[in-house]
């Protein structure tokens, strides 16, 4: 396989031979003829999973980031979406009105705090032994 600039795509795996995979999401481009052929062999190999087209209605001003970046808010939440876009210096609306919330980083954040606190609680109240102090004795010469 080649991309149309001529650099050579070695796949690792066939649809065959794919391993489980959350989703599957068809590539951007124009070429609908190309993506139905694609849809079609992957839903012959795996008709459990289905292809998602999240570029298929691409709106006049829109890019495949601002479609993939929208994309991730929805399925994981508008931190990692603008994180990520940030990484990539790629412009992106403040707000994704779709955007899930952030439960489970919410969770983790919160029990890393209450951990913390735990730790810092049962450290303050621990008493060990303390030690004596050692008197110099004096020696007589």
């Amino acid at each position: 396989m080649q991309s149309r600039d001529g650099f050579p795509f070695l796949p690792r795996y066939s649809f065959a031979t794919a391993p489980a995979l959350d989703r599957v999401v068809v590539a951007a481009g124009e070429n609908d003829a190309a993506k139905q052929q694609v849809v079609a062999a992957w839903s012959a190999s795996r008709p459990r999973q289905l292809a998602e087209d999240l570029y298929r209605n691409v709106g006049p001003g829109q890019s495949a980031y601002d479609v993939s970046f929208a994309d991730l808010a929805r399925t994981h939440n508008a931190f990692i979406a603008r994180t990520m876009a940030h990484i990539l210096f790629y412009t992106t609306e403040s707000s994704f009105p779709d955007a899930a919330w952030p439960i489970r980083e919410a969770v983790a954040q919160l029990a890393l705090m209450l951990l913390g606190a735990a730790i810092v609680c049962a450290a303050t109240r621990l008493r060990l032994p303390r030690q004596r102090r050692l008197r110099p004795t004096l020696q007589h010469a």
